[in-house]
Formats: structure tokens, C-alpha cells, sequence
């Protein structure tokens, strides 16, 4: 098909997401995101050593985030501080 004939057709093959469809995608992988880290984040109550526990639940977490965050921002240890500087508990 030429470029004269497509009327903006050129586009339908079924893997190729439709107009206004990008937020509907994005949703779906955020969703599927935190329903990996859920899943996984459950795995570790068998856990009975609570630094072992915690170490595994950081890097839960390290390797969800690090896969959607931009590359200038970085992902360490320890506690997690609100914009107060008030610490959250450790769970």
C-alpha cells in the first residue's frame, strides 16, 4: 500500500497500540508492577530472621523501582524518611 492510499490505516496491525491507548498501557504495567512486588513481597514471611527479611524486601524493592525509575535517580539501603525528615518504621 502506498502512502497515498493508507487513509492512516498503515497502523492496524493488532500489536500495534491503537490512538489514546498509552495511558490505558501504562496503567496496565504499573499494575502488573506492584502485582510482582505483592506476590514476591509475600514470599518472604517464611522468612524468620528479621535482617534477612529485610535485606530481601530491600531488594524487592530495588529491582521493582530500578526498572522504572530514570537513571538519574539512585536507590540505596536503610530507612525510609518523608520530606519531614520523620522515619518510617521498619516492617
Amino acid at each position: 500500500m502506498n502512502h497515498a492510499q493508507n487513509n492512516g490505516t498503515e497502523n492496524m496491525d493488532p500489536a500495534y497500540p491503537k490512538p489514546n491507548q498509552g495511558p490505558q498501557l501504562i496503567q496496565q504495567f504499573f499494575d502488573r508492577k506492584v502485582d510482582d512486588l505483592l506476590n514476591l513481597y509475600d514470599t518472604t514471611v517464611a522468612v524468620s530472621h528479621q535482617g534477612e527479611k529485610g535485606i530481601f524486601r530491600e531488594l524487592l524493592i530495588r529491582g521493582i523501582l530500578g526498572s522504572v525509575l530514570p537513571p538519574h535517580f539512585g536507590l540505596g539501603t536503610g530507612i525510609v524518611v518523608d520530606k519531614w525528615g520523620v522515619a518510617e518504621p521498619s516492617n
